[in-house]
């Protein structure tokens, strides 16, 4: 058992990434807090992250970059639906047939906005969502749990 500075609970050791600088080799906060901060760090530091990124991408081997090729394209064509959509809604994006937003539809905010689809067949019909209101709506984020980490 550690404890985590951050939230202030004991968690098991195997709820913390590894740190050989520190004297018991795990870090001083547990994976959970870990991803928080980092979560709020990206989105505070935006430029940097995307500089970071970029700076990662280049100096790839071109074996992992081959790679990544490879599931990108196994993707799609397991997809095949979905890369339509994208397609022809970033067409009419960009002849003007559907104006882009300023705002969630969701919370309001000025960000950047992801189209978001209910239905593949219907490329046309989406919502506009910002990150945070696309992962609630995706699933992949309780609305809580982007309180918890300063979003809304």
């Amino acid at each position: 058992m550690k404890y985590c500075n951050q939230c202030g609970n004991d968690k098991p050791l195997s709820e913390f990434n590894k740190n050989r600088s520190r004297v018991d080799g795990h870090a001083d906060w547990c994976r959970a807090c870990m991803a928080g901060w980092r979560k709020v760090w990206k989105w505070n530091n935006i430029e940097t992250y995307r500089k970071a990124k970029k700076r990662w991408h280049r100096n790839l081997s071109s074996a992992t970059k081959d790679r990544h090729n490879e599931q990108r394209r196994q993707y799609k064509e397991a997809n095949p639906g979905m890369a339509k959509a994208h397609r022809t809604l970033n067409q009419a994006v960009l002849s003007g047939e559907i104006v882009k937003p300023k705002y969630c539809e969701w919370c309001a905010r000025n960000r950047k906005l992801d189209a978001t689809h209910s239905n593949y067949s219907k490329p046309l019909d989406v919502e506009w969502l910002c990150r945070p209101c696309h992962c609630v709506k995706d699933g992949k984020v309780s609305k809580e749990g982007l309180k918890a980490q300063g979003y809304v």
